[in-house]
């Protein structure tokens, strides 16, 4: 063997390192990508929690109406008064005395 066929011979240090490279880029990627997926699931939770918060802030004041409504007819019916009286039913705290 002359010297240029053994130079040809030995192994280059750049594929090996291409292939770590690519790989690492590839693991990068799909991390990326599983984030993206999980920020899209994480936003969609939020805003359905948001409506259902909203939901049951409309929930609550209409119980508190209904409540109020319910104490101001127990001071002219019998019937009223009975049920108020039976589940110990108040006046509810004003809006936001609470919070």
């Amino acid at each position: 063997m002359n010297p240029s066929e053994q130079e040809s011979v030995q192994p280059s240090g750049f594929v090996p390192l291409l292939l770590i490279a690519l790989a690492v880029i590839t693991v990068e990627v799909g991390d990326i990508v599983s984030l993206r997926i999980e920020k899209h699931s994480l936003l969609t939770q939020i805003e359905q929690l948001e409506s259902a918060s909203q939901i049951s802030h409309k929930a609550d004041a209409r119980m508190a109406s209904l409540l109020s409504s319910l104490v101001s007819l127990a001071e002219t019916d019998s019937d009223a008064r009975a049920v108020v009286d039976r589940h110990g039913v108040r006046q509810p705290p004003a809006e936001g005395a609470n919070r």
